[in-house]
């Protein structure tokens, strides 16, 4: 699953991390922005090594990037 940014990048080409660090779930997003391309920003899911878990999070983690 990946989301789509409207905006073109226009900064240095960048990895980008996002953390959530809640008291019941954290969450992890990254993107790699390319000048002049819109990024899109994915979130971890599953880690390398992590049992199947069930249910949902509460929510998604993004982020919000100046262009």
């Amino acid at each position: 699953m990946a989301y789509h940014v409207n905006k073109e990048y226009k900064r240095d080409e960048a990895i980008i991390l996002s953390f959530d660090i809640g008291t019941t779930h954290t969450a992890v997003s990254f993107s790699h922005a390319i000048p002049g391309e819109r990024p899109d920003v994915r979130p971890v899911m599953k880690w390398p090594g992590q049992p199947e878990a069930s249910g949902e999070t509460k929510v998604h983690a993004y982020y919000a990037m100046a262009v």
